[in-house]
């Protein structure tokens, strides 16, 4: 882990409540909507590559893993472009 993670992971510690700890990962994730409920501890590994919607809710035990080889699959397709992960709601919106 590196002594930037461990920082984020510390103060993401430090928030009280899932939606203090969603505001704050506003300044790390690529992107974070409205009303959103981040109850997890620790930040995951390239955490600009997560784009989360509005109205969501991540569970305590979830793991977002972005380093894997998808982004070569997914790269240059319209449909994804830039691959990451991105999380919508119940809705799609």
């Amino acid at each position: 882990m590196t002594k930037e993670r461990l920082k984020q992971t510390i103060l993401l510690n430090l928030k009280r409540g899932t939606r203090k700890r969603a505001e704050y990962l506003k300044s790390i994730f690529y992107e974070v909507g409205e009303r959103v409920a981040y109850q997890p501890r620790i930040i995951p590994l390239y955490p600009q590559l997560i784009k989360l919607h509005n109205n969501i809710m991540i569970a305590s035990n979830v793991r977002f893993v972005t380093h894997d080889a998808i982004h070569h699959v997914l790269n240059g397709c319209e449909k994804y472009p830039g691959g990451g992960i991105r999380i919508l709601n119940a809705w799609g919106v």
